[in-house]
């Protein structure tokens, strides 16, 4: 049976503690794409977990100004609109999303 395809695409700042929680409950997915803050504390770690997922990766974005929520909702706004996912799913990284069979749930 082919499944729809899932994307997560998240955007983290000072993360690593949920990190690992949150790639294992996505871990499902298709791909998890991580935007990690350049100015974060921990993005060496952030990208140490997430090359540990073989569906994940991970870049760095730095906001010229500091952080700005427009600039952060354009650029998941456009991460979107790359993917070629049938879903795509946007949690920030605190955000953790159940359902008994997640492929019966995206179908």
């Amino acid at each position: 049976m082919n499944y729809p395809t899932c994307e997560v695409i998240t955007m983290w700042y000072n993360d690593v503690f949920l990190a690992p929680f949150f790639l294992k409950h996505y871990s499902y997915a298709d791909h998890i794409r991580v935007i990690i803050d350049s100015d974060t504390n921990d993005k060496a770690e952030c990208e140490a977990l997430v090359r540990q997922y073989p569906n994940a990766s991970s870049e760095l974005f730095s906001f010229p100004d500091g952080y700005n929520v427009d600039i952060r909702q354009n650029l998941i706004f456009a991460a979107c609109n790359e993917s070629n996912a049938d879903w795509v799913i946007i949690p920030d990284s605190d955000e953790f999303i159940f359902c008994e069979d997640m492929h019966k749930f995206l179908s």
